[in-house]
């Protein structure tokens, strides 16, 4: 199971990926297959119920958070969290409307929001999709402030998808803060190994050179030896 998790979150890389792309790409990776547990339990859930719309519009949350991985195989990581930080936006924003806010869909703003900071290299370029995502969650709230949806979960349901909701925030969370945190470690590793490699490299070339020249009492000694030639 590992494994399989490990290939999903390094699909698309490539041997000669730069390691900055590469740690973009396994963050991105990472983060989109959290939406994919995340929409499973509501389709069987609103199918079950009979909310066949709610049901579907999760099936389309759940393409939504799979594209990404064919985007970085077959455009790049640039394309990919392009489409992963507006659409998971505009999705999370549409089923806040469509279940109502009770539902508390909202709160998955609350993970969604902060990742574009750590995907973009230029720290303005995160900051511009984090205020789209801000955006989205404003216009949500508008949205059921003037709109009484016909697919609105009714209470006690609703009070139930809450709690359900507010757990699954602090479980994808916890599975973003590991996902970092494991790139970090991963990418930290390499680091070192890459320190390891040029200061062996350093030494060697330190062993060469001292053996390749002639000893210091030697130079020392052929110096001397031209100063009395010198003097003489």
């Amino acid at each position: 199971m590992k494994q399989k998790l490990i290939a999903l979150i390094n699909f698309g890389l490539k041997p000669e990926t730069p390691p900055e792309i590469a740690e973009q790409t396994r963050l991105l990776n990472g983060i989109s297959l959290l939406g994919v547990p995340v929409c499973l339990p509501y389709i069987l859930l609103f199918s079950i119920t009979c909310n066949y719309t709610l049901s579907f519009a999760f099936f389309i949350g759940l393409i939504i958070f799979s594209i990404p991985l064919l985007l970085n195989k077959w455009f790049g990581v640039i394309t990919a969290r392009v489409f992963i930080s507006i659409m998971s936006s505009a999705f999370f924003g549409s089923i806040s409307v469509l279940a109502g806010k009770d539902a508390g869909f909202y709160l998955g703003f609350l993970v969604i929001a902060v990742p574009p900071v750590f995907l973009f290299p230029s720290l303005r370029t995160g900051l511009i999709f984090v205020g789209f995502s801000i955006l989205c969650l404003l216009a949500s709230i508008y949205g059921n402030m003037i709109y009484s949806s016909p697919y609105a979960i009714p209470f006690p349901m609703s009070m139930i998808i809450y709690l359900i909701n507010l757990f699954t925030v602090l479980l994808a969370t916890l599975g973003v803060v590991f996902i970092f945190k494991s790139e970090l470690s991963e990418s930290r590793a390499i680091l070192e190994e890459k320190n390891k490699e040029i200061t062996d490299s350093i030494r060697y070339a330190k062993r060469i050179q001292q053996l390749l020249l002639p000893p210091d009492r030697y130079i020392e000694k052929n110096m001397d030896r031209l100063k009395n030639k010198k003097k003489d």
